[in-house]
């Protein structure tokens, strides 16, 4: 009865490291799946930041058009009180 388990058992040194093998791959791919969806989180909120600052940037450059223009109009008002007290 022990010869038929004797080619069995001279394989299992060889089935348990494969085992082995195989349980740390699959530990690696549990990390790089884990890798892949916090890069993914990341990539979201980034995108998400990246728009929102379109946004900011876009008002910023209105109100700047905005105040420049009141500047100029300023500079002129000036401009003009300035001839006037020249006369």
């Amino acid at each position: 009865m022990m010869q038929r388990w004797d080619p069995v058992a001279s394989t299992l040194p060889d089935v348990v490291q494969r085992l082995v093998t195989l349980r740390d791959l699959h530990e690696q791919a549990t990390r790089f799946g884990q890798v892949l969806v916090r890069l993914d989180t990341t990539q979201q909120e980034m995108a998400g930041a990246l728009k929102d600052n379109a946004v900011l940037l876009a008002e910023v450059q209105k109100t700047m058009k905005e105040n420049l223009a009141i500047v100029e109009d300023n500079f002129a008002d000036i401009d003009a009180r300035i001839k006037r007290l020249q006369k």
